[in-house]
């Protein structure tokens, strides 16, 4: 199974995104929490993941859906290469940095406080992350 499949499979992941969702704002409990999937593990195809989300989760790639997002997964290490123009967070929207690789690899990324400050969880291998993988 690749990365991205293992991630979409991980009932923690939905667990604490959706734990995260309902404290941070009144969501509407028949509404599937949707998670947009901004950019794939090194530009893994989508196709390529065929696996569904647990349920009351729907999961997308399309940008367009950004501000209907409950959550927005970003992959670290290539995010700049996949940006389009500049990101705006609507209000109790969650942002998740995702990323598997060392932080000697990515020290300007994985370290930064500036850039830390975006996000709401970090997913990752660390003890410290809020989302083990």
């Amino acid at each position: 199974m690749n990365p991205n499949a293992q991630i979409l499979h991980s009932l923690n992941f939905a667990r604490v995104v959706a734990n995260r969702v309902f404290c941070l704002k009144n969501h509407d409990i028949m509404k599937e929490i949707l998670i947009l999937f901004y950019n794939t593990l090194w530009g893994v195809p989508w196709k390529s993941l065929c696996c569904e989300p647990p349920e009351g989760f729907a999961f997308t790639r399309d940008r367009r859906r950004m501000a209907e997002a409950d959550a927005v997964v970003f992959h670290l290490p290539d995010l700049r290469q996949q940006m389009e123009g500049d990101l705006e967070k609507r209000e109790g929207q969650i942002w998740v940095a995702w990323s598997l690789e060392s932080e000697e690899n990515y020290p300007g990324l994985m370290k930064d406080e500036d850039i830390r400050s975006y996000f709401d969880l970090w997913m990752g291998y660390h003890q410290g992350d809020d989302v083990l993988h």
